[in-house]
């Protein structure tokens, strides 16, 4: 089966992906490309600048001021703990 995306000439936004398509039909301002394999969006994203799918960042979440005091309390609980 083979999978298509479908995306604007000029700002290379995605507009579709899918594995039908009428390239005789699609608007003049739409491009479409064939891609290797369906799409995975849950790892991968659009790069709207070279018009590729291309892996997502991972999701890096930084800690709250208050998730990081929580942390240095439980190491300072737990050094007390040591030393008694």
């Amino acid at each position: 089966m083979t999978w298509y995306a479908v995306y604007d000439k000029t700002t290379g936004e995605l507009y579709s992906t899918g594995t039908v398509i009428e390239p005789d039909s699609l608007p003049e301002h739409l491009e479409y490309k064939v891609l290797p394999e369906a799409v995975d969006f849950g790892t991968q994203e659009w790069d709207s600048v070279n018009k590729i799918f291309v892996s997502k960042e991972p999701d890096v979440r930084r800690k709250t001021l208050e998730e990081r005091l929580a942390d240095l309390e439980v190491k300072i609980d737990s050094f007390i703990e040591v030393k008694k």
